[in-house]
């Protein structure tokens, strides 16, 4: 069981779905599943690429916080990982979207996106737009405390 203030991640195959409709569609003869496909029909089961972003933010903790910064600051850094995973396909995160996620937590100042782009590419982007068949996912996430 977890201990009080224990961090916890709970990660997961995106595309187990693949292999399980697959084998759905197809019979499998190990789980006595019968095909549900038609005899001249073909399956096509397509998996999705990950779009990896990495983010480096700085936020100022408020100073009544000053003792728990640490605790906010992973709470920032949960509270960015969580919207960096959308729900869909096709989806468009915005840096602006990390900073309002941000300010959600209790004990932060300020906040401010200083590295915002796709996994080994340079540069700053305002935006970060997935293809209908890729998901946005955290690669790196960065937060740093910064004294006002």
């Amino acid at each position: 069981a977890p201990k009080t203030n224990e961090r916890i991640t709970v990660r997961y195959n995106y595309d187990r779905l693949i292999g399980d409709l697959t084998l759905r569609l197809e019979g499998d003869p190990n789980a006595n599943i019968k095909s549900a496909r038609p005899i001249n029909g073909d399956v096509l089961v397509k998996s999705s690429d990950a779009l990896l972003v990495d983010v480096v933010m700085n936020i100022v903790v408020l100073s009544e916080f000053d003792t728990n910064s640490e605790i906010v600051r992973q709470n920032v850094k949960d509270v960015i990982t969580t919207a960096l995973q959308p729900s869909k396909l096709g989806t468009t995160i915005d840096a602006n979207d990390l900073v309002n996620a941000a300010y959600t937590v209790s004990g932060v100042d300020r906040s401010r996106v200083l590295y915002f782009n796709k996994k080994d590419v340079g540069g700053f982007v305002l935006s970060i737009t997935a293809q209908k068949n890729e998901y946005i996912f955290p690669n790196n996430i960065t937060v740093n405390i910064e004294k006002r």
